[in-house]
């Protein structure tokens, strides 16, 4: 395939076809290919900014890779009144920029600390209202790792002033 995936759609080709059921990914990010395969040393453990919101029992989370959209996710959650208790804002531990993942290694590493954070972070929780900012690479190898969480709706920026819009639903 030819042309550039938004985030959520990313995502959900990634949760489609997932590591545990066998499946292995690559797109091209950058110039390079990143691969669900690509090896790396251990996982990468964001950093983690929580915000509560009381709204209900649901877990937000935001991936805040390229940039970071908090403010823009805080508002969504409050005026469309997400039923979610608290928003985890996950970011890598060098903070929110545009080349803080470089390659499919890192974005791997990356991919898989999230992963286990959350697992974790959602056991108390029915569900996540999943928000990203980052490489389309990344968002693809999260989607391939999203296994052993809660089910997921995945929400895109559309750019609007609204923000974001329910995208897709995962059963994870």
């Amino acid at each position: 395939m030819t042309g550039s995936l938004r985030l959520a759609p990313a995502f959900v080709v990634g949760a489609a076809f997932r590591m545990v059921a066998g499946a292995d990914l690559a797109v091209v990010q950058r110039g390079q290919l990143w691969s669900s395969t690509e090896e790396y040393e251990t996982p990468l453990a964001p950093a983690v900014d929580e915000h509560a919101l009381g709204l209900g029992p649901d877990l937000a989370v935001a991936v805040a890779v390229a940039t970071d959209p908090t403010a823009d996710v805080l508002d969504f959650l409050r005026e469309q009144q997400v039923p979610v208790s608290r928003l985890l804002v996950l970011r890598p531990p060098a903070g929110a920029k545009d080349n803080s993942v470089p390659d499919a290694a890192a974005a791997n590493a990356l991919a898989v600390g999230i992963r286990d954070l959350l697992r974790r972070a959602c056991r108390a929780h029915p569900a996540i209202h999943l928000f990203q900012a980052g490489p389309m690479g990344l968002s693809l190898l999260l989607g391939n790792r999203w296994n052993r969480l809660r089910p997921t709706t995945v929400y895109e920026d559309v750019n609007t002033q609204q923000v974001y819009e329910k995208a897709f639903f995962i059963d994870a």
